[in-house]
C-alpha cells in the first residue's frame, strides 16, 4: 500500500507493506524515526492500493490529472485508488476549503469521479460524510442531526468530504 501525502506515516501502523510519500520534511523525518518505508519515486514498486486522502485539493486540476495518472502506472492490474476531499458542491465543505490558504483547487465528488473516469479508472464506490466533531459528545451529535435537518429542510448539501475508491 502506497499513502500518498501520509504525512507521519500513522496509517502504517494498521497495515502491513505500507509505503509512504509526503513532501513535508518534518513529516518525512518523524515517519523514518518511527520506522516507516518511503516510497522513492524512482522506485519500480507497484501497489495494490493507493490511498490519498485530502492532498488533492492542494493543486490545481491539471496537477490533479498528472497525479491521478501516475497512480494508474504505480497500481498493480485490479489495484484500488482511495481518495478523500473537501466536498466543495457543499456548503459545509465550500466554507472549510475557504479556511485553509494552502487549498488551491475546489474538488467535488462529481469532478473527481469525472477525472478518474477519463483516464480509464472503474468507480468502485462513493461516499459523502456529514461533519462531526472527532469527540463524541451531545454537542456534536446534536451538532450532526441539526445539519442532516438543515439539508433535509432548505435542500443544501450540508456535508464535507467525500471518499472515491476506484479500481484501475
Amino acid at each position: 500500500m502506497l499513502d500518498w501525502g501520509g504525512g507521519i506515516g500513522s496509517f502504517g501502523r494498521f497495515v502491513n507493506n505500507y509505503y509512504l510519500y509526503d513532501i513535508d520534511r518534518q513529516a518525512i523525518e518523524s515517519a523514518k524515526k518511527n520506522g516507516i518505508k518511503l516510497y522513492e519515486k524512482k522506485s519500480d514498486c507497484k501497489f495494490d492500493v493507493i490511498t490519498c486522502f485530502d492532498v488533492i485539493e492542494h493543486m490545481n486540476k491539471a496537477d490533479g490529472f498528472v497525479l491521478l495518472s501516475k497512480f494508474k502506472k504505480l497500481l498493480n492490474n485490479g489495484g484500488l485508488v482511495i481518495i478523500s476531499s473537501l466536498d466543495c458542491a457543499s456548503f459545509y465543505g465550500t466554507l472549510r476549503f475557504n479556511m485553509d490558504v494552502t487549498h488551491i483547487q475546489p474538488y467535488t465528488i462529481e469532478s473527481t469521479k469525472y477525472m478518474l473516469e477519463q483516464l480509464n479508472f472503474k468507480i468502485i464506490d462513493l461516499f459523502i460524510t456529514v461533519p462531526l466533531n472527532s469527540k463524541i459528545n451531545i454537542k456534536s451529535i446534536f451538532k450532526e442531526i441539526l445539519l442532516r435537518l438543515l439539508g433535509e429542510i432548505t435542500d443544501m448539501d450540508y456535508a464535507q468530504t467525500f471518499i472515491v475508491i476506484a479500481k484501475i
